[in-house]
């Protein structure tokens, strides 16, 4: 059973049909998983089970209540995910661990798509989201709707959305990873790639007032180390500063 199924399976058990019916803490006291908030070091949340007992701690500094949900999620994923193989585990999950689909971290990443399901299931997902044009204001509302982060809502979309997508996330003017929808023409962006000054995130980094509507960038703004990147060619971009960790979202797609 996939991560995605598990989260699925869990939502009949416990008859959820929809956001508002979902409530992590109730299915967490039912499943014997004990759930606190800590003031954490280094990382967003942890886990320590062993057989079919659980204690999960979730940062307390974690000021968005999205991100709080996901984290609680991400956790209860590597008790469902994991708890068939092992006897017993300890995980103490970073911001990158979260945040990101980590592919060299298969059990990160089995939490995160366990969370994604859990949260926002596809089918739900979808209607959220049909005949709806991409942007950072859809995002925004449809995180609202189901009470996750706009990180993991813009996630959700580029994996399963329905225009081809590339979210990209810097760092003080440096790419710190990407996530590329699979029928995207493009997707050669490796971590370190600095922002170039066609984007509007550069103006974030440069200290200048970004714009936050979306924009028209060439392609190679993004994609110059790319095989297939033509001479000419323009993406949609629109960004959406994150001024805690001095980062910038940026979503991209075809003009």
């Amino acid at each position: 059973m996939t991560p995605a199924e598990r989260a699925k399976e869990l939502l009949k058990i416990y008859c959820i049909d929809s956001p508002e019916k979902l409530v992590l803490e109730d299915i967490a006291f039912a499943e014997n998983l004990i759930v606190d908030e800590e003031d954490l070091t280094n990382c967003l949340g942890k886990i320590q089970f062993k057989n079919d007992l659980a204690l999960i701690k979730i940062s307390s500094n974690i000021s968005d209540p999205g991100q709080k949900k996901f984290t609680l999620a991400h956790e209860m994923g590597h008790y469902f995910n994991e708890k068939e193989i092992r006897n017993s585990i300890f995980y103490a999950c970073t911001y990158k661990d979260i945040n990101t689909y980590n592919f060299n971290k298969k059990f990160e990443t089995d939490a995160n798509e366990f969370a994604s399901e859990l949260l926002m299931p596809t089918s739900w997902f979808a209607n959220a989201t049909k005949r709806r044009p991409l942007n950072f204001e859809l995002l925004k509302e449809v995180a609202a709707q189901f009470g996750t982060s706009l990180t993991a809502t813009a996630i959700k979309y580029v994996k399963h959305g329905a225009y081809p997508a590339v979210l990209v996330l810097s760092k003080n003017g440096i790419v710190e990873w990407s996530f590329v929808n699979e029928a995207f023409p493009y997707s050669w962006l490796k971590k370190g790639y600095k922002v170039r000054k066609e984007s509007s995130a550069f103006d974030y980094f440069a200290g200048k007032e970004m714009q936050l509507c979306d924009d028209i960038v060439p392609i190679h703004t993004w994609f110059s180390d790319d095989f297939n990147c033509p001479d000419v060619g323009e993406l949609n971009e629109q960004n959406v500063a994150m001024p805690s960790y001095n980062s910038v979202l940026t979503i991209l797609w075809e003009v």
